[in-house]
């Protein structure tokens, strides 16, 4: 397998293709190798210790995609009592009146206003589905949770959600691919959180994992861990570390966090007339 370069618009690329000889290009010959089969040249002398490291899929036991709205501005709000009015007048509405007023665009696949309107009519109005979402960093807001695929919220990743909703878990929020971006992409959170909270980019999606607490006797600490081999390796790395990192880092590989937090008046279901952005 050969690889090569060729920079420039359009109309140059095609020139120069129609000019070059094949056996002219100066190639790169490439030896993609499991489990990766990269068809770009990659410099691989670190590749044996990157190997070594855990995977975060090999340490947390429960994880997902993000939640993805498909209607940022018609399910996403500010406070609990906004989305309840929003929902309630949604339903109300005829499909293309809805779509006016809410200024929504054309249809797609995976959300239609009408499927949206069915779902809220099939799961009623009820401040508990009216739910806290991690939006972007440290911006916590609200959406209305159905656990209906397709529905008001085109994936609501049900079975995710479900665990987080109440607030009383804690996950990993990180991206498992970058592009066009340095990875700086990590966080914990309380809430489930949306596809792209972590990046202005579409394409830079969060994986989230849900941590399990435990608590480890020996290290005198209680952490956040799941599966026996994450939970064995990860206390060898903490045992063995120089110096032992503070009992503050005892989060997923030893990252600190800082989880969102909400004030009060967010929270309350009956309607209010000042919005605070959390920075």
């Amino acid at each position: 397998m050969r690889h090569t370069d060729l920079w420039g618009d359009r109309d140059s690329k095609y020139q120069s293709l129609l000019k070059e000889r094949v056996a002219r290009i100066a190639w790169v010959e490439l030896s993609p190798s499991s489990p990766s089969h990269f068809f770009i040249p990659v410099d691989s002398a670190n590749q044996s210790e990157y190997e070594a490291g855990l995977k975060v899929t090999d340490i947390f036991n429960t994880y997902h995609s993000g939640i993805i709205t498909k209607r940022d501005s018609l399910t996403i709000h500010w406070t609990k009592a906004d989305v309840l009015t929003t929902v309630s007048d949604f339903i109300a509405l005829k499909p293309e009146a809805a779509r006016q007023k809410y200024q929504l665009p054309d249809d797609v696949r995976d959300w239609k206003v009408e499927w949206a309107q069915d779902d809220l009519r099939r799961a009623g109005i009820a401040k508990d589905r009216a739910i806290p979402s991690l939006y972007r960093p440290f911006d916590v807001r609200f959406t209305y949770f159905t656990g209906r695929t397709r529905g008001f919220v085109g994936w609501p990743v049900a079975d995710m959600t479900e665990l987080m909703r109440s607030g009383d878990n804690v996950a990993l929020v990180t991206t498992r691919m970058t592009k066009g971006e340095d990875f700086a992409h990590v966080m914990a959170s309380q809430w489930m959180a949306e596809v792209s909270c972590l990046s202005s980019k579409t394409s830079t999606m969060v994986s989230f994992f849900r941590c399990i607490r435990v608590s480890l006797p020996d290290l005198g600490e209680e952490i956040h861990e799941s599966r026996t081999y994450g939970l064995s390796s990860w206390r060898s790395c903490l045992e063995n570390a120089s110096p032992r990192p503070p009992s503050t880092t005892y989060s997923a590989f030893c990252i600190p966090y800082a989880v969102p937090r909400i004030p009060e008046s967010r929270l309350s279901a009956s309607p209010t007339t000042s919005h605070v952005r959390l920075a």
